[in-house]
């Protein structure tokens, strides 16, 4: 059997294709560059109750996938209800005599394993053949803190925009660009980066915009941003993707992300290949992407003077903006697809053996 007909026997399992969020980027990309791709959702982007249809559709699709011969079902999950929806789909799928995968994508995975209880979400993990996580620390975690027997790793994947992005050198006194993309949320570290953003207006107000894209009102937040004195500086753009997206990652000279947890984030996937350095927290799986001065800086989560100082970084060196971010686009190679779908191809191939 060619290695290729392995993925023709895969269904996936996650959210909603069409949301927003990580795990919707990794299934859209997916779609894109697998060999074979079967998905079916597990929730609806517009809200819980409406959620319920597509997790009975799913449910009730299962048996007739197997009967036509599917043999792995790969689950992508966050915490929370996503777990829980998950962890049911799971289990019937391996009723039905799927081999099952759980893919964790949430970052706040060690905490919810202690508040729901670790025993009993280690003992469904290993119930499962495989658990996919996306960083070498996140395996760590996953064997040796939970004891699971049977880790792979799997990389979040990127693909390159069709016409590569051409950077300009920046030279001193440019104005540079900062792009935020993400939830406004504590978590995210948002609230951080509008104090640091106080912080710098009255040096640097007239040489660096940030555009923001979350989830905000945007009458409310512009207000808000006036009231602050940011107006000048804050551009909200909403929720963006596809071809809008692409404008903006264009425009931009520096993505940041002064999260809390995280996973391994699009978004700085994003950066690398757009070439564009990142601002990141050492947190999750960031320090694998980022190199503190190499491909971007590392700083700790819930510092906003920190994050003024990284920034300020690059208003008084912006030849470092483009060291920075040639560095990110060499270093963005093992999660772009070829390598991400021999990743996906090893572990459908070795749960297969068994």
């Amino acid at each position: 059997m060619p290695q290729s007909d392995i993925f023709k026997r895969v269904l996936t399992v996650g959210p909603d294709i069409k949301g927003f969020g990580g795990i919707s980027a990794v299934l859209q990309s997916y779609s894109r560059t697998l060999p074979y791709f079967t998905y079916t959702s597990s929730n609806s982007r517009y809200g819980t109750l409406a959620g319920l249809f597509p997790l009975a559709l799913t449910l009730a699709k299962m048996p007739i996938y197997r009967l036509r011969g599917f043999k792995t079902l790969h689950v992508h999950s966050a915490t929370g209800k996503s777990y829980i929806r998950k962890r049911f789909i799971l289990k019937w799928g391996q009723a039905l005599g799927f081999r099952t995968i759980f893919h964790c994508h949430g970052g706040s995975f060690p905490a919810y394993a202690e508040a729901a209880g670790r025993d009993r979400i280690v003992a469904f993990l290993n119930s499962c053949d495989a658990v996919a996580v996306l960083s070498k620390g996140w395996k760590k975690y996953f064997s040796g803190t939970l004891g699971c027997k049977r880790v792979f790793v799997v990389d979040n994947i990127i693909e390159p925009p069709q016409i590569p992005a051409v950077r300009k050198p920046h030279a001193s006194g440019d104005t540079v660009t900062l792009v935020f993309f993400g939830r406004m949320t504590k978590e995210k570290g948002f609230f951080d980066l509008v104090e640091a953003l106080e912080l710098l207006k009255s040096d640097y107000g007239d040489r660096m915009r940030i555009i923001i894209g979350g989830d905000a009102d945007a009458d409310t937040f512009n207000a808000d941003m006036k009231a602050r004195g940011l107006d000048r500086i804050i551009e909200y753009a909403g929720w963006v993707r596809g071809e809008a997206k692409d404008r903006i990652l264009r425009r931009a000279d520096v993505v940041i992300l002064p999260s809390y947890i995280e996973g391994i984030p699009i978004t700085l996937l994003e950066a690398g290949v757009y070439r564009m350095p990142s601002i990141a927290t050492t947190v999750g799986g960031i320090p694998e992407i980022i190199s503190d001065g190499v491909n971007g800086q590392l700083i700790p989560p819930g510092k906003p003077e920190a994050i003024a100082a990284a920034i300020k970084n690059y208003l008084d060196s912006p030849e470092l903006i483009d060291a920075h971010g040639k560095a990110g686009a060499e270093n963005i190679v093992r999660y772009l697809p070829d390598t991400v779908i021999d990743e996906l191809r090893e572990l459908y191939m070795a749960i297969d053996r068994d």
